[in-house]
């Protein structure tokens, strides 16, 4: 397994066959072809890379919240997102927009030159994209995808457990992956990369029941992500309410 974000160390890791790419590929070192849509062609050495990727049959985790979450700590008003009230404390909040929890918001927007904040926000914005883009040629070609948010990728407080998982899994589905493959990527395609089928990654008599129970379906719309009626880890039901943070 590689962590790696460019085309140059992606292709080192594929030379050497390793079974799992650990991010996307949102580092292209060619900063001059940047371009919106996401069915776009890949500029050459970005597509070389995918289609040894294809070729190879390697597992392809995109990680879109790592670009996403480093821009995001840098939008004013970020915080005042209604999710963040459901799995941060208030104080912890009023932390994080304090002079003091402002620090790498700060420290991420130092060292741009004569960049605007809206040029540095829209530059990462720009990774942003160039990730959805491979993903969305790898999909469409068959690439096995795994669901991953490597949260916290920074100290970045746009990166909170559980809710960067689902922004994830929003960002795939924009990237073009429908909603059968967003639920094959958090469940049999990660429990077969890491060899470990036998017990987890589909629900059948034997397996691990670490289950979550959904209020609507997820092969419907992603937002069933978000509509969670009950945990289940190892056959324990434990209700979405009791893990409310103002209950805690």
């Amino acid at each position: 397994m590689v962590h790696a974000n460019a085309t140059d160390m992606q292709s080192i890791a594929l030379q050497n066959d390793i079974d799992i790419l650990a991010h996307g590929i949102w580092n292209w070192l060619d900063e001059h072809q940047q371009e919106a849509s996401l069915s776009a062609s890949l500029p050459i050495n970005v597509k070389r890379v995918a289609n040894q990727i294809l070729k190879k049959n390697t597992y392809y985790q995109p990680s879109l919240n790592v670009m996403r979450s480093l821009t995001d700590v840098m939008v004013p008003d970020h915080l005042n997102k209604n999710e963040y009230k459901t799995v941060l404390p208030n104080w912890q909040l009023d932390w994080y927009k304090s002079p003091n929890g402002q620090w790498f918001a700060k420290e991420m927007l130092s060292g741009w030159d004569a960049k605007s904040h809206q040029q540095k926000i829209e530059y990462m914005q720009s990774k942003q994209t160039n990730g959805k883009r491979v993903l969305n040629y790898l999909y469409k070609k068959g690439a096995p995808i795994l669901l991953g948010s490597d949260t916290p990728p920074a100290p970045t407080y746009a990166s909170q457990p559980g809710l960067s998982t689902f922004w994830e899994l929003r960002d795939m589905h924009h990237a073009g992956v429908d909603l059968v493959g967003l639920l094959a990527s958090a469940t049999i395609n990660n429990a077969k990369a890491y060899q470990l089928e036998s017990k987890y990654g589909a629900v059948l008599p034997g397996k691990v029941a670490n289950l979550l129970l959904l209020r609507s379906n997820p092969l419907t719309s992603v937002e069933a992500y978000n509509e969670i009626k009950s945990v289940i880890l190892h056959g324990t039901a434990h209700e979405r309410t009791t893990f409310h943070i103002n209950n805690l």
